[in-house]
């Protein structure tokens, strides 16, 4: 059965084209009912919430007066997660997230640094880690901006790690939020990386809609 997606993409830093490619690839018409917006504002204003948000763009940004989600507005996706709808963080989802705020309750993380440069990425599932977000996925390497988080990690269940000549960081995580799900992965800002993440994502996507 199809599951309505939300997918809240371009800001300057992350382009709508970065990431149009790997979009269609995976989230396709025969299994999604795709709605892409470049607001997450959208989402809190929508009455009939869709199944899973997917937020590649900065995590409580939008353009309206240069605004970030208030409070109160994040509360109300919070509720939605807790209520049932599930939330996939990529990259750039993860930035401009206040800790002990409702948005990261929902993501149980948000972005600290990274290196200025871009580098080659390994991305790495954990070792003797079962998630079933890793079912399928091998390692990849691809130069990006490698991401180093503030996580939760007494509430997140991390799968997968970031390894680069910066260091190694966790690079996703998940959660169950009521009886909604979220998953947070921290690569994915060039489009040749994002082109290894397709199987990563659907995987992400179905766990947060309880596919899997």
């Amino acid at each position: 059965m199809k599951k309505s997606i939300a997918v809240v993409w371009n800001d300057m830093y992350h382009p709508a084209d970065t990431y149009r490619d790997i979009v269609r690839a995976t989230f396709t018409e025969d299994r999604w009912d795709v709605l892409t917006t470049d607001y997450i504002r959208d989402v809190v204003r929508m009455e009939r919430k869709p199944d899973l948000v997917v937020n590649f763009t900065i995590g409580c940004g939008n353009p309206d007066n240069n605004e970030h989600l208030r409070i109160d507005e994040q509360q109300v996706l919070l509720d939605a997660v807790e209520g049932g709808m599930g939330m996939l963080f990529v990259h750039a989802g993860l930035a401009v997230i206040d800790p002990g705020s409702p948005m990261f309750h929902i993501a149980l993380g948000h972005f600290a640094s990274h290196p200025k440069e871009h580098a080659p990425v390994r991305i790495l599932p954990l070792a003797g880690c079962r998630h079933p977000v890793l079912a399928g996925v091998e390692p990849f390497e691809s130069p990006d901006e490698h991401y180093f988080c503030q996580v939760d990690m007494d509430r997140a269940v991390p799968f997968l790690c970031s390894v680069s000549a910066a260091g190694t960081e966790i690079a996703g995580w998940s959660q169950d939020l009521g009886k909604g799900r979220t998953c947070s992965i921290t690569p994915g800002h060039t489009a040749s990386m994002l082109s290894n993440m397709g199987r990563l994502l659907s995987n992400a996507a179905d766990w947060c809609v309880r596919r899997i």
